[in-house]
C-alpha cells in the first residue's frame, strides 16, 4: 500500500491522475453514499469486472479508497479521512 499524501508528496500527482479518470469520478460519486461490491458495481456500469478492478486499484492506490472483504465480496469505500474532500471535489464538477 502506499504511504500517506503527507508523507508523500510525489503521491499528490498519481492523485491527481486517478481523479482526471472520468469513470473514476463516476465510481467515487456512486462510492460517495455507500459501499458496494465490486460485482455490483460492474453491472451498473456496464463495464467488465477486470477493468473497473483496475480502476478501483488506482483510486486504493492512493487511499482515496478501502477495502474491505465479507467473505467471498470484495467492497470498497471511501477512506473516511478523504470523505469531505470528495465531496467537495464532485460539487465542484456538478455531479451531484
Amino acid at each position: 500500500m502506499s504511504k500517506s499524501l503527507k508523507q508523500n508528496p510525489d503521491n499528490s500527482d498519481e492523485l491527481i491522475k486517478a481523479l482526471g479518470d472520468p469513470l473514476r469520478t463516476r465510481i467515487l460519486k456512486v462510492l460517495s453514499n455507500e459501499k458496494i461490491c465490486v460485482c455490483d458495481l460492474a453491472d451498473s456500469f456496464g463495464i467488465s469486472r477486470n477493468l473497473l478492478s483496475f480502476h478501483l486499484k488506482k483510486l486504493a492506490n492512493v487511499e482515496l479508497l478501502k477495502v474491505e472483504r465479507d467473505g467471498n465480496r470484495i467492497f470498497y469505500v471511501i477512506n473516511g479521512k478523504y470523505k469531505n474532500l470528495l465531496k467537495e471535489y464532485l460539487n465542484l464538477l456538478n455531479i451531484n
